[in-house]
């Protein structure tokens, strides 16, 4: 996902569960830094009216989540992706398959 919102925001870790992985749960402290007006005037409303941004960091080490499909937003590292569709033929497969 690509944005113009500022990277350069502080955000406060407000819960984080500890096992194989690492799941915590960020909160960004202040909206703010756009170089999009509508983006900027979006900021300024959820500023306002107090409203919160958060996300979710994983951090695996020789360890493995299963997620939906779409639901990460960034990643960073040597992450491997297991696709069990089995590509565009196996797609095609399971599209064509009568049941």
């Amino acid at each position: 996902m690509i944005t113009s919102f500022n990277a350069n925001n502080k955000m406060t870790m407000i819960s984080e569960m500890r096992n194989d992985s690492i799941f915590q749960i960020l909160e960004y402290d202040n909206l703010e830094g756009s170089d999009d007006l509508n983006l900027s005037i979006q900021l300024n409303f959820m500023k306002k009216s107090s409203v919160k941004l958060r996300q979710i960091r994983v951090i695996l080490e020789d360890s493995a989540v299963k997620i939906e499909a779409g639901a990460l937003s960034y990643m960073k590292g040597d992450i491997e992706i297991e696709n069990k569709t089995g590509g565009i033929i196996g797609l095609g497969k399971k599209f064509f398959q009568v049941k």
